[in-house]
């Protein structure tokens, strides 16, 4: 998916390293200056963007015509 669009995760933004997991968190229950992760680069991006270990940070009601999501699903083996 990388340099396709810059794709929102629903994990907050952080400094690296990370002290250990960080849980993702309900886009809808975010506090007033939460931000989140952008991952990947986009066609509007330089190349060097285009890879899964490159991130952004920003506010959910950010934009641009180059963020986008992906749906994911998470089934039960049982």
């Amino acid at each position: 998916m990388a340099g396709n669009v810059w794709e929102w995760c629903s994990t907050p933004y952080l400094s690296y390293p990370l002290s250990g997991d960080v849980a993702a968190e309900n886009l809808q229950k975010r506090t007033k200056d939460a931000r989140y992760v952008l991952r990947g680069g986009s066609w509007l991006s330089a190349r060097v963007y285009a890879r899964c270990a490159c991130r952004l940070d920003s506010a959910p009601d950010g934009g641009f015509a180059d963020w986008g999501v992906r749906l994911d699903r998470t089934f039960s083996s049982s």
